[in-house]
């Protein structure tokens, strides 16, 4: 496992990325997950599609299924902080493109529908609780604490960031096609407008 030079960085030296480059960790797991399977889709050999899901079935373990922080993941084994975290680079956007992509592949195991559906939930949840127009973070405290369980707490992010809406209005979109969820057009419409400047007070 990749263990940062210093245990502390100081702020602004992109702490998320040193901590998230582990190969322990849920990035480092969907990353080679969906490097097993891409291998599989060119090679159709079935060495590669076990691998793939043995990667995707270890970043499975990591995911909250039930509670507040339902869909989202745990970073590692054993370590009480949230992966896939950085909102720059969109909330739990690598967990569901992995659950997502598997699934289309695998859908007769359910287990990756499974998985991507409580993503959409938990990032639905979030949008809503956020008033429609500002997201929410599990780590970030820019605004007031919405919900806990110890030692996990989500708080309000004043400013949505544009990547984070623009890669979660097309995890909606994907997500109201191929699964038939309804619900998820009209927010994914709104994330779009509010990136495009439909972001003012009426």
């Amino acid at each position: 496992p990749y263990k940062p030079m210093v245990d502390n960085l100081p702020a602004g030296s992109q702490v998320a990325i040193w901590w998230q480059s582990r190969r322990t960790t849920g990035n480092s797991i969907a990353a080679l997950a969906m490097a097993a399977l891409e291998f599989y889709r060119a090679t159709g050999e079935k060495r590669y599609a076990d691998l793939a899901k043995k990667y995707g079935r270890s970043l499975l373990s990591l995911q909250f299924t039930d509670g507040p922080f339902a869909g989202a993941f745990r970073q590692e084994e054993g370590v009480d902080e949230l992966s896939f975290v950085s909102g720059s680079y969109g909330h739990l956007i690598s967990g569901w493109r992995t659950a997502f992509e598997f699934d289309c592949e695998f859908p007769d195991e359910p287990e990756w529908r499974k998985s991507a559906m409580l993503v959409c939930d938990h990032l639905l949840k979030m949008w809503k609780m956020g008033g429609g127009e500002e997201s929410v973070g599990v780590r970030a405290r820019s605004g007031e604490e919405i919900y806990t369980e110890e030692p996990f707490r989500a708080y309000v992010v004043r400013g949505s960031s544009a990547s984070s809406l623009m890669r979660t209005s097309i995890l909606f979109n994907q997500a109201a096609r191929r699964y038939g969820r309804r619900d998820l057009i009209e927010p994914a419409q709104r994330m779009i407008d509010f990136v495009l400047g439909a972001n003012f007070a009426d």
